[in-house]
């Protein structure tokens, strides 16, 4: 039965790199542990930024993406919260707004907006340490009903989602596809699960959605 179980999974894979599959970048699952969230939250990690190729297109808040605005992307953080960023490498600081999700790379926790990356002098760098600090007022009560999922992959042929949804459902109880328009393109997230807290979507990603998907992030559920 292990034998016949690893043909279809080796199988699937080969077709699925056929499509037009949006694979990501991480080789490890991205998890991360519980937050404490309220004023003056704050966290450590790399930031990198982002630009030109995404200006005009719809954030995950419904907003339109300006890189010439000071906002921020992050997996956890609630939308539509400011937080103060400050480049450790320099100790320039600026305040954004989370209005998007991001980014999807191992080991960064924050995307941010060209003017943002502008004001913190990393345009160069790319990538450089910060420090995140919550500082908006209703940081807390927003933060009280959010809930998580996991996201297991993203197309832009919704057959290649459906197919990748129907697979998933036989090891999974709830898989889903969540669609996001950006104002150019239509990308099809395909879901595992909806969950109270990030604690118990870890639990669940660890215990049972590593053994068949090696590549997921836990999100906040837009």
């Amino acid at each position: 039965m292990k034998k016949i179980l690893f043909l279809v999974i080796c199988l699937f894979s080969f077709y699925m790199q056929s499509c037009s599959y949006i694979p990501f970048i991480s080789s490890t699952p991205s998890v991360h542990p519980l937050k404490t969230v309220n004023v003056g939250y704050t966290e450590e990690g790399l930031a990198s930024w982002y630009g030109p190729q995404f200006q005009g297109q719809l954030t995950a808040s419904g907003e339109i993406f300006d890189m010439y605005k000071l906002t921020a992307a992050s997996r956890t953080l609630p939308l539509n919260v400011y937080a103060r960023v400050t480049n450790l490498d320099n100790n320039r600081s600026t305040i954004v707004k989370i209005n998007d999700r991001g980014p999807f790379v191992q080991g960064r926790i924050l995307d941010l907006s060209y003017e943002a990356a502008k004001q913190l002098g990393m345009l160069q760098a790319g990538v450089v340490p910060v420090r995140i600090t919550a500082v908006s007022p209703n940081y807390y009560l927003l933060a009280a009903n959010e809930k998580f999922t996991i996201q297991v992959g993203a197309f832009t042929d919704f057959k290649n989602a459906f197919d990748y949804r129907n697979y998933l459902s036989r090891y999974f109880d709830s898989v889903y596809i969540n669609s996001f328009y950006t104002g150019k393109v239509t990308y099809y997230r395909v879901r595992v699960g909806i969950f109270d807290s990030q604690q118990q979507a870890q639990e669940y990603a660890q215990t049972i959605v590593s053994p068949i998907v090696k590549n997921y992030f836990i999100v906040a559920k837009d």
